[in-house]
């Protein structure tokens, strides 16, 4: 399978970038205080990660998630394989499977309490899960007009990358899932259809991402970003800096700013990432422009660094590096893997980083001291 042709994400295509660069506000979240640069510790960047330990090898890994105890790690890849990890132990011993789906994890979401699970697989399957009985609660189809017979995995007439993010909401009663047709569809936890929102840019393709309360939506195309109210599904801003084609969003843990993550794209040739203010759309950093195209990234808890994942279409190549949001200075990187990184999370109290890809293995990582 073309590996790239899966990358979990959710935002936006940009191309060009415009605008100058704004200092953050104190009460952003970000930059509380100064991190560590590439001048101030050289050694950070030679290698800024240590592996802790990894798992047995499984089919190639496309996504991740971890409850917010930090306790259990979902991962989800090829071959409908979905297996839950106890961070609390080593990763070598064999994961719990989790059966029911048949082809290939593209999206894996834990609700807040950790007590259910929800994934997407790429014949637009939604199962909804209740983790501490590893069985699945119900099962139900979502994509465009025909939900049953549209796959959330097939690459549109551009072959751009496919995009497909849940989250949970109303108290962990209801499921978000939003597909790369611009549609963002709200179901019951028993699968009843709610309420369908379009976030898309017509004809174009569209990649959604939501914030961590489920409350925005951010929605791009190929030339401008979107951010909507979710509830309301009122416009708040349009934005059309560019940095290259979209792979992914992060948000920071209070949903304050989110990072684009841009490049890989045969038809884009920029790259890079954009930091915007969440509420007001002002661009806060840039990172890496033109150099690196990345795939997707995450969020230390205290919003002031991120680790970041390199795209490469020669998958070979499994890079992982960590940003400083003050400087927009890249502060590390580690060779993660000998083939491609596809995912990356970084644990609810910073200590560690979770990475998963095309070699199968789930590592785990620690910031040196």
């Amino acid at each position: 399978m073309k590996s790239w042709a899966y990358c979990l994400i959710a935002l936006v295509v940009f191309s060009g970038l415009v605008g100058c660069v704004n200092k953050p506000p104190a009460n952003l979240g970000f930059p509380a205080k100064e991190m560590a640069s590439v001048e101030k510790n050289p050694q950070l960047e030679k290698n800024p990660l240590v592996e802790q330990s990894h798992s047995a090898p499984l089919p190639p890994i496309e996504c991740l998630d971890i409850t917010f105890d930090g306790k259990t790690a979902i991962s989800g890849g090829d071959e409908g394989s979905l297996f839950l990890w106890n961070l609390q132990a080593t990763l070598e011993p064999q994961p719990i499977a989790l059966q029911g789906h048949q082809n290939s994890i593209l999206a894996v979401k834990f609700s807040p309490d950790g007590k259910r699970l929800v994934s997407a697989d790429s014949n637009g399957i939604i199962k909804v899960w209740d983790v501490g009985a590893r069985k699945h609660l119900t099962t139900f189809t979502t994509t465009g007009a025909q939900p049953s017979r549209q796959s959330v995995a097939d690459l549109d007439a551009t072959g751009s990358l496919t995009s497909t993010n849940l989250n949970f909401a109303n108290n962990d009663d209801q499921v978000l899932v939003a597909t790369k047709d611009g549609f963002l569809r709200t179901f019951s936890i028993t699968g009843e259809l709610l309420r369908k929102q379009f976030f898309g840019f017509g004809d174009s393709w569209v990649v959604l991402h939501l914030s961590p309360d489920g409350e925005t939506v951010v929605a791009g195309g190929e030339t401008e970003l979107k951010v909507f109210n979710r509830p309301s599904g009122k416009l708040r801003y349009q934005k059309s800096e560019t940095c290259g084609g979209i792979n992914h969003i992060a948000f920071s843990r209070n949903g304050a700013g989110f990072v684009a993550c841009c490049g890989g794209f045969p038809d884009q040739p920029k790259s890079g990432m954009i930091l915007y203010q969440t509420d007001s759309g002002l661009i806060q950093q840039q990172f890496g422009r033109n150099s690196v195209p990345v795939r997707c990234a995450d969020f230390f808890p205290d919003g002031q660094m991120f680790v970041s994942v390199d795209f490469s279409l020669r998958q070979n190549e499994g890079i992982l590096r960590l940003w400083d949001c003050a400087s927009g200075q890249s502060v590390g990187m580690v060779k993660a893997d000998e083939k491609a990184v596809q995912t990356v999370k970084v644990t609810p109290d910073g200590k560690r980083v979770l990475s998963g890809g095309l070699d199968g293995r789930i590592r785990c990582w620690k910031l040196k001291d």
